[in-house]
């Protein structure tokens, strides 16, 4: 962009979006006509067998459990620490760690990078918990409850850091720990909902997450424009990100069972 312009730039990522367009219907595959295993087919068959669609008082029967409002909740902090690092990451490194903005582009997708490498990381130790022998929840929760953690305390050492060199690596961990997490907390949906509902309870965390993703950005220009500084906004962030592990390390104790979900939704009004 500093070399040619904004217009370049934009034109340049439309051309990207095509090509992983034209990767994505080269490479994909009906689940529909591929082969599974007896136990896959298995595990799928009510959900094929289903006759109807979740009505609206099934899915509003979800908010009668716990579990529902701790992945929401959940949801909402881990948004918000996603969003603020998304939104104001080239702007922290160029105001708090005076890095020029021709080279906070580079230095920027280093933390992006590692949280790419800590999603797939955490989806392949939560399987490797499974076939180890752990519960499914246990291997879904204790993943991201770490990763939350880890990602807290380096988002607060990263409010610290006193050299550019510092903020990246503190940050490029926590970002690394967050997503660790955060592909756990998506697959944990699926642990504690029945198949049928996990799409509706899927979509009620999302609109969570997207709720603190909104208020991140907000808050952390708010600060920065009345400080000055991005300490107290990370330490804000941070915070958040350790409410979420708490959610989930105390308040997830229950599953959103279908017999009861059932009975809810077709309770007499």
């Amino acid at each position: 962009m500093l070399a040619y312009n904004w217009r370049v730039m934009f034109i340049v990522m439309g051309l990207a979006g095509i090509v992983a367009a034209v990767f994505w219907f080269l490479i994909y595959r009906d689940p529909r006509t591929q082969p599974l295993q007896p136990q896959d087919e298995a595990y799928l068959r009510p959900n094929r067998q289903a006759k109807s669609a979740v009505s609206l008082r099934q899915w509003s029967s979800l908010f009668r459990f716990r579990a529902m409002w701790v992945l929401m909740l959940g949801a909402f902090c881990t948004g918000y620490i996603t969003w603020m690092y998304q939104t104001w990451l080239p702007a922290y490194l160029e105001m708090q760690q005076h890095i020029s903005i021709a080279n906070t582009g580079f230095l920027a997708s280093v933390p992006l990078l590692c949280a790419f490498f800590g999603a797939i990381f955490g989806g392949w130790l939560s399987d490797r918990l499974v076939a180890r022998g752990m519960g499914l929840i246990a291997s879904r929760r204790q993943p991201l409850i770490f990763g939350l953690i880890g990602s807290a305390v380096f988002t607060g050492l990263a409010a610290i850091a006193t050299s550019a060199g510092m903020a990246i690596a503190c940050i490029s961990i926590s970002m690394f720990c967050m997503q660790f997490g955060i592909t756990c907390k998506w697959i944990l949906v699926t642990a504690i909902t029945p198949q049928a509902y996990c799409a509706s309870a899927a979509s009620n965390q999302n609109f969570a997450g997207f709720l603190g993703g909104t208020l991140s950005p907000i808050l952390t220009g708010f600060i920065v424009d009345r400080t000055g500084s991005f300490v107290l906004a990370l330490g804000i962030g941070a915070a958040i990100t350790l409410v979420g592990a708490a959610l989930f390390q105390f308040m997830m104790t229950t599953v959103i069972d279908e017999t009861e979900l059932e009975k809810y939704a077709h309770a007499p009004a």
